[in-house]
């Protein structure tokens, strides 16, 4: 975000406050501001096919994330972010790592990754080492709806992992503003009823557990 004379803009637009807010309430970072911050970081990392490594603490117990973190610190720069986000989730085979955040930043990479042309000037690296040195990359409106589609999109078992942002967006705006989750028009009950029963739906369709041990062998 500039300003018409090519300065960065001091204040964020009303559109990106605004879904910024609603990522926010996606059910797959958590309620935890570290998970939303690598997802932001992972769209222009892609864009512009950044390879070099960046200040990221894990706040969870996801091991995958923590090898991806550490892979793009060790790493001399001949490869992508795609390629060594794909060597740490090879080890667990088709099925995947069972990383909902992994599927996230893979949505993100099919939607935006651009591969830097053959001989083209490489991406500046950050010296992580220097405090003054920390990357600083351009995020755009239409960055973060990259996030929201690929969130949306994540599955487990071909059904929707997650209820649609809108959806966890109303609950959230809902208690934030009345103090209780309970909808209070009969349009939003029936958008949380509709919710609830689609995703009994998805539990009730799920395979037996003993099936998907046979689909393993």
């Amino acid at each position: 975000m500039k300003t018409d004379d090519g300065r960065p803009k001091p204040n964020w637009s009303i559109d990106f406050c605004g879904l910024l807010r609603k990522l926010a309430s996606h059910a797959i970072f958590q309620g935890r501001v570290e998970l939303l911050h690598l997802a932001l970081l992972w769209v222009p990392i892609c864009r512009q096919d950044y390879r070099g490594p960046i200040r990221w603490r894990n706040p969870t117990s996801d091991v995958l994330l923590t090898n991806l973190v550490r892979s793009m610190w060790q790493q001399d720069g001949t490869k992508t972010v795609k390629d060594l986000h794909s060597e740490v989730r090879a080890p667990y085979g088709p099925l995947g790592p069972g990383s909902f955040m992994s599927d996230l930043l893979q949505g993100i990479e099919k939607r935006v990754f651009v591969a830097r042309p053959v001989g083209a000037e490489a991406i500046p690296v950050f010296d992580l080492e220097s405090p003054e040195d920390i990357p600083v990359f351009d995020l755009s409106v239409a960055d973060l709806r990259v996030v929201k589609k690929a969130a949306n999109a994540i599955t487990t078992l071909g059904f929707p992992a997650f209820h649609p942002m809108a959806v966890s967006w109303c609950v959230v705006a809902n208690m934030a503003n009345n103090g209780t989750d309970f909808p209070n028009t009969n349009e939003e009950l029936k958008r949380v009823r509709t919710a609830a029963a689609l995703s009994v739906r998805r539990y009730e369709a799920r395979p037996p557990i003993d099936d998907l041990e046979m689909q393993d062998v």
